[in-house]
């Protein structure tokens, strides 16, 4: 029976490298990705809210123009 290509990539780290380290690394650079992809969206953000005065950027004012939004029910006993 042949081995996945998950095992195979156990395999080929070694007698050095415990299993720990190798999803470590894994999210550690899943990590450092999104941190880079969230760093872009903030300055496009930032320079975009200094271009249209930061209208379009108050979360607490609806405007109607909404497409999606997340309704949460927070489910506090209150009836």
């Amino acid at each position: 029976m042949g081995q996945s290509p998950s095992c195979r990539n156990l395999i080929a780290l070694g007698e050095n490298q415990s299993l720990s380290h190798f999803f470590q690394a894994k999210i550690i650079g899943k990590v450092k990705d999104f941190l880079g992809v969230i760093s872009e969206a903030n300055k496009r953000m930032e320079l975009d809210a200094k271009d249209n005065s930061g209208k379009n950027y108050d979360i607490e004012v609806l405007n109607g123009n909404e497409s999606d939004y997340i309704e949460m029910d927070l489910m506090l006993g209150f009836q």
